[in-house]
């Protein structure tokens, strides 16, 4: 593993909210996991206040001084830079106060099926990649294999759950987890409703009849958040204060431990004809499914990598977003790009070559493939932490 760890802890509450206009609804709604940008730049930030750059030059694209010219670059030619993921960190108290050791967690992925048959019990399953044509159902399914639960009676999922670094390792190598490697999202954290009046900035008084709601995360107690950072290393902020959300909340920062997710990345690369690639931070799509980089070919979508050639053969892949932001430069939002959630999990068939070249797609993220237009956006999404992967046996 080859990237630093930052942990955060709110001070207060976090509003991390999605892109969904407010003239919609008059409510702001709650995006967690916080997408890998929020934590791109609060850092930054934090480092260019550090450094006492002039912010205004720098949104105008003149680098900083120094070596932090090579690790953060311009706003729109970023540097070495990189969000690696983002994840939560929980410590468990015990009875008598005290606290146990930390675990990291993060969302569950879209192949595990989780019931609860005696409550507080959960049970773990895992969805199997099966023809079409075995399935005896009809569709418009845009794959040869859709993946399948096979259960003796018929049940719900049971809440949302985040599972643990080492029990998604365990999955990854295509064993099922653990019960007690699960984790309840209220464990974590917290949905908390605030209420907002909307302001004329320029007389700094309240328009009337504007009033709005917005959706916080209140972490739990001995719950922060981990920041894995790549390509900046001496730069980093390790301890004080950031702005970390909506609202410009404050956050400490100190340095991680990035034992809690070693396994997931030191884990051997998978062999063998099958092996499943699973989003650990958003993927940029235009179709909102279908995985950057790939080719369509004989009615077929093909990964081709450093002489590997390998079909999607199945995929489960959550509803999908959108990923925006402020382009401070230009002052004004940048592109928006459909987003395949975090935890989506595509099946693929080795056809010709072997498995090695996966080191650089796990290195690098769904950017080591060919990519195709842009719009001058690669190199800004790339460091703000987008298109990475995890590998699995298939």
């Amino acid at each position: 593993m080859n990237h630093a760890v930052l942990e955060v802890e709110p001070i207060d509450i976090t509003f991390v909210r999605g892109h969904r206009r407010f003239a919609d609804s008059g409510h702001g709604e709650l995006l967690m996991p916080p997408p890998p940008s929020l934590a791109a730049g609060a850092v930054r930030s934090r480092m260019l206040a550090d450094a006492e750059v002039d912010l205004h030059a720098f949104a105008q694209g003149k680098a900083p001084p120094g070596p932090l010219a090579d690790v953060l670059g311009t706003p729109r030619d970023p540097g070495r830079f990189e969000i690696a993921w983002v994840a939560l960190a929980h410590r468990e108290q015990g009875r008598d106060g005290g606290g146990g050791k930390d675990t990291a967690y993060l969302p569950l992925p879209a192949d595990l099926f989780v019931t609860e048959p005696v409550p507080g019990r959960p049970t773990v399953h895992r969805l199997v990649p099966c023809p079409v044509d075995s399935l005896g159902v009809r569709g418009s399914f845009a794959l040869p294999e859709a993946p399948v639960l096979r259960q003796r009676e018929r049940s719900k999922p049971s809440g949302r759950w985040w599972i643990s670094a080492a029990g998604l390792a365990r999955h990854l190598a295509g064993r099922t987890p653990q019960a007690t490697e699960l984790l309840p999202s209220l464990r974590l954290w917290k949905r908390e409703t605030r209420l907002g009046i909307g302001m004329v900035p320029e007389r700094r008084t309240v328009k009337t009849g504007l009033i709005y709601t917005s959706d916080a995360a209140a972490l739990t107690p001995g719950t922060r958040f981990l920041v894995g950072v790549r390509g900046a290393e001496g730069a980093l902020p390790c301890e004080g204060l950031l702005r970390f959300g909506g609202d410009g909340r404050g956050a400490s920062v100190s340095v991680g431990d990035a034992k809690l997710v070693a396994a997931l990345f030191d884990a051997p690369v998978p062999k063998g004809r099958r092996f499943r690639l699973l989003l650990l931070t958003p993927g940029l799509s235009p179709s909102g499914w279908l995985p950057p980089g790939l080719e369509q070919r004989d009615g077929a979508w093909w990964l081709r990598l450093d002489g590997l050639e390998a079909k999607l053969v199945a995929a489960t892949v959550p509803r999908s977003g959108v990923a925006s932001g402020w382009d401070l430069a230009l002052g004004q939002p940048k592109p928006a790009w459909r987003t395949i959630p975090a935890g989506s999990v595509f099946w693929f068939e080795v056809v010709s070559g072997d498995t090695g070249p996966l080191a650089r797609l796990r290195e690098e993220g769904l950017w080591a493939l060919p990519q195709r237009d842009w719009h001058g956006e690669r190199e800004r999404r790339r460091a703000e932490g987008y298109n990475r992967v995890l590998l699995g046996v298939g």
